[in-house]
């Protein structure tokens, strides 16, 4: 009997790494071929028909693997049991670990990264790993004996997939509409979010404002964020900090009290020297005639309204960038608080009629966001707030966020 490892990019090559330091005996599997000379020729499949089904222990589907993928809906057939990274990091690692699990549609990054910079402040050794980028395998500490305290960003691809993870303090930052293509309808991306809190008996359990709504069917019964606790504080945050990264504030100090006593007084000093992470309402350029923002890191049509938001406190005329293929209801974009679109991408059609339907026609479209820049290069630039909010996933012209994010700077420097 041997372990799967449905997918052999990073994630899965870092995962194989961890086993075999196990001594677990793996067999790899991915349709593309990825990375496959650098295992070795025993431990592959060349076809899936090579595959027998009945001398599979389980299989770990690297995250983003869909659930439909034809091996997952064969193996289902023989009962295989399927985990994620997650379940192999509690399965395997140190028993003595403390885990922070945070998950959510939007500000999961910012959240982890404020608990880690929390944490700094007080010479507390940790990691911060996961969707942050830092695969959970990759740290050598992973296999060291001794406590570690992980600071976990957690995707629903991998929550999908996870089944016996406990994590020590599970968190849901906010839920909104967002990856129902993959995980098949909105019910079951919010059950596929609520596995943070599996096994844990909801003790260290947070979620953000507003989710009790949400989850109003769940026996969720913890601690729900409640910032009016500390309305005197507030005004002591910087004003760098929207509403949005106030919220993460707070969630995070929750978290983190349940770790260290930690007063707010100290935490709000703490976090008035944090650096908003890349690519989340990063300002990029800010003169007396133009203010350009950097939000590739939305995804949804919800964070694209925060980024909409954020950007009315400069009180200038907003131009709006957006496209790619939009996650969340089109209807609830803000669109009246915009000058001018500039829409690109797959679902630029979409954005187009919902404006149309709207009586609202001062957009220019195009195929993809090369080319909205391209023009923007050769036109008049009219003095605003220019916010690159895409409201979409990226891979149908980018690897990932960060690699979308950090081609616009590139590029919009040449305009401004």
């Amino acid at each position: 009997m041997y372990t799967l490892l449905l997918g052999s990019g990073k994630n899965g090559l870092y995962t194989y790494n961890f086993l075999k330091k196990h001594s677990i005996n793996i067999k790899v599997y991915d349709d593309s071929k990825t990375n496959y000379n650098l295992f070795f020729s025993h431990e592959i499949y060349e076809n899936i028909n090579e595959i027998d089904f009945k001398t599979i222990k389980e299989i770990i589907p690297t995250p983003g693997v869909s659930p439909n993928h034809h091996l997952l809906i064969e193996s289902r057939k023989f009962l295989i049991p399927i985990l994620s990274n997650l379940d192999i990091l509690w399965k395997y690692g140190n028993k003595d670990n403390y885990y922070i699990g945070v998950t959510g549609s939007n500000g999961k990054t910012t959240t982890v990264s404020m608990i880690s910079h929390f944490l700094k402040n007080k010479n507390i050794p940790h990691l911060l790993v996961g969707n942050i980028g830092k695969d959970i395998f990759k740290d050598k500490t992973l296999t060291y004996k001794g406590r570690n305290i992980y600071i976990i960003e957690v995707s629903s691809y991998q929550l999908h997939y996870t089944n016996y993870m406990i994590f020590n303090i599970g968190a849901i930052t906010n839920i909104c509409s967002n990856h129902e293509d993959w995980h098949g309808s909105f019910s079951q991306y919010k059950n596929d979010k609520l596995k943070i809190y599996t096994n844990n008996d909801y003790q260290g359990s947070f979620m953000g404002e507003g989710l009790k709504e949400v989850f109003y069917n769940k026996k969720i019964t913890n601690t729900y964020l409640n910032k009016n606790k500390y309305n005197k504080e507030i005004r002591l945050i910087d004003k760098k900090y929207e509403i949005h990264n106030i919220k993460n504030f707070f969630l995070a100090f929750y978290i983190f009290n349940k770790i260290t006593n930690y007063s707010i007084n100290e935490a709000i000093n703490c976090i008035n020297n944090f650096i908003i992470p890349s690519h989340r309402c990063e300002i990029i350029i800010n003169n007396n005639k133009y203010i350009v923002i950097n939000d590739s890191k939305s995804t949804s049509i919800t964070s694209t309204n925060v980024a909409i938001k954020f950007s009315q406190s400069f009180k200038k005329k907003i131009f709006l960038i957006m496209g790619h293929n939009l996650k969340g209801n089109i209807n609830i974009l803000d669109y009246y608080k915009i000058s001018k679109f500039y829409i690109f991408g797959s679902k630029r059609n979409l954005i187009k009629n919902f404006l149309l339907k709207k009586s609202y026609n001062n957009f220019v479209e195009f195929e993809n966001l090369k080319s909205c820049l391209k023009y923007l290069n050769q036109q008049f630039i009219e003095p605003g707030i220019y916010v690159f909010s895409p409201g979409g996933s990226s891979f149908e012209e980018f690897k990932n966020y960060e690699e979308r994010g950090d081609f616009f700077k590139k590029e919009i420097s040449k305009i401004f």
